[in-house]
């Protein structure tokens, strides 16, 4: 059947007006001519010919008028068809293949000096919608699309996927790329109120220059994918311009990814353990960590290669090799207990779940003696899934802690809203203690909280005699560092009297934990 922009012109309802004309003026021909033959009546034949040709003229125009109708019908669809390709129905602005096809006809034309690339993530979209619904984050979209429109309206702006979205600026005279996305931030950061609830929202945002060399979209992308990568890294809410260095890294990156994945299946990892102490010099257990000694590279530290195992599903597969080999030999370690750190990413699949059940299973060690450090978590408030399987992990019996605790990935929101056991302060808190007095109330106050909260504190980075002497005074549970575990023994710390502790402003020496021990 013919058919038109996809579509078969000749429906049932055009097929109702030609049919029954066309068999009439068939009836009608045959009539006369039969009347011709029997009858040879010639003008008989001549008024049925004519009032066939009639219905048939009849039969033409209206479908004609019917064939317009539906041809103007089609037209219209396909426009709307056209704006729904090229426009997101969301944010309004272009879809990915639109915002491809223009970047690609705009950088191949005359773009003039100081031409960039934005690439930009709306942070914590997901958040968002599982806690307040599609709905304010739709709105959250739209709100940031019409920020980044106005900052720059003739430049193209279009929506890549879900909370990603790019704008292609080409000013008429110069301008600090990184400026820019800055004013673009303050602008986002200001409160906005969605259905009488206020909202502040952020953004990370790499940034590429359009230059020789790199002047194609897939160019720019990439570049600015690494830079955005970097802000996101950094703490997210800021925008990172690339630069040459960040090229380098991502070749290296990608050369420790290939070569960590070889060197888990081939068994080329090794465990060290760090031991945590309580407050008397008891030992308490110990934490393990991978330790990779390449044979061309050197000693490669943990705080290198395992972010770059996090950007993949390639943690999980370091996970389990971890977590088997360190219960396999706790299981010689009488009733101490064993942390291991654990990534959010992990924990966003079941895979963490069952390597440790297999992990005890095969050992027979107890539950009870294993500590899981959850580390980089960021808000679990608005994760159930998380909560799942941390409950799991909790039911059989294994501990669950937050690592890194005040640090830039986990807030106090955990507190309240993650079903935790104990917590470790961010070593970067304990490397501070002593050099800034508002710095030791803010240990010892974050302490206190957990505390309220039910829950056992550990520190660990500690370095020198002050830093652990401040921690003990804040009430810090557990210790653990290099200054603990090296030549000094706790029976000579426990000698020491405390007068760094009260050296130190009223403000943190009247503490309820420093009023117990003054």
């Amino acid at each position: 059947m013919t058919r038109f922009n996809g579509q078969a012109p000749l429906r049932g309802s055009h097929l109702g007006i030609l049919l029954p004309t066309l068999c009439i003026a068939v009836a009608c021909a045959g009539a006369g001519i039969a009347t011709f033959h029997t009858e040879r009546t010639a003008s008989t034949f001549l008024i049925l010919t004519s009032l066939a040709c009639g219905l048939l003229a009849y039969a033409q125009g209206a479908l004609s008028r019917k064939l317009g109708a539906d041809i103007a019908k089609w037209a219209a669809e396909a426009r709307r068809q056209s704006m729904a390709f090229r426009f997101d129905n969301v944010s309004g602005g272009l879809t990915r293949t639109a915002f491809i096809d223009d970047c690609d006809t705009q950088l191949l034309a005359d773009r003039g000096p100081g031409a960039f690339l934005l690439l930009m993530d709306l942070d914590h979209l997901k958040r968002i919608n599982d806690a307040h619904g599609h709905g304010k984050g739709d709105f959250a979209l739209r709100h940031f699309s019409s920020i980044a429109r106005a900052q720059s309206p003739g430049s193209l702006f279009g929506r890549l996927g879900g909370d990603e979205f790019a704008m292609l600026v080409i000013p008429q005279s110069p301008v600090d790329p990184v400026e820019f996305a800055n004013r673009l931030l303050r602008s986002l950061g200001k409160t906005v109120w969605h259905d009488q609830q206020p909202m502040n929202l952020s953004a990370s945002i790499g940034i590429a220059l359009v230059q020789e060399g790199c002047a194609s979209f897939d160019a720019l992308t990439h570049r600015a994918d690494l830079a955005l990568y970097e802000a996101k890294r950094n703490g997210r809410a800021q925008a990172t311009l690339f630069v040459q260095d960040m090229m380098r890294d991502h070749r290296y990156a990608r050369a420790i990814e290939r070569e960590l994945r070889a060197a888990v299946l081939l068994n080329e990892l090794s465990l060290s353990y760090q031991p945590f102490f309580h407050g008397d010099g008891q030992l308490c257990g110990y934490q393990a960590e991978a330790r990779w000694e390449h044979p061309l590279r050197g000693t490669i530290a943990p705080d290198e290669f395992i972010p770059i195992a996090e950007r993949t599903v390639l943690i999980d597969l370091l996970g389990e090799w971890v977590i088997r080999h360190a219960c396999r030999q706790m299981a010689s370690m009488e009733g101490t207990l064993l942390a291991i750190d654990v990534s959010a990413s992990q924990l966003k699949r079941d895979t963490l779940v069952v390597t440790v059940q297999e992990a005890i299973k095969e050992t027979g060690i107890s539950p009870k003696r294993l500590v899981l450090q959850l580390t980089e978590v960021g808000d679990l408030s608005a994760r159930s899934d998380l909560h799942r399987r941390i409950d799991v992990l909790r039911e059989m019996g294994v501990r669950v802690a937050l690592g890194n605790f005040a640090g830039k990935h986990t807030g106090l929101a955990n507190l309240r809203s993650c079903p935790v056991d104990a917590i470790k302060i961010d070593h970067s808190l304990v490397a501070r203690l002593g050099q800034d007095p508002l710095h030791n109330v803010l240990v010892t106050a974050l302490i206190n909280i957990a505390h309220a909260c039910g829950l056992p504190v550990a520190v660990g980075g500690i370095e020198t005699q002050e830093q652990f002497l401040l921690a003990k005074a804040a009430g810090a549970d557990l210790f653990q560092g290099l200054y603990l575990a090296g030549a000094e023994t706790y029976q000579t710390l426990q000698a020491e009297t405390l007068s760094i502790v009260r050296a130190q402003p009223a403000s943190f020496a009247t503490a309820p934990s420093l009023r117990l021990l003054a």
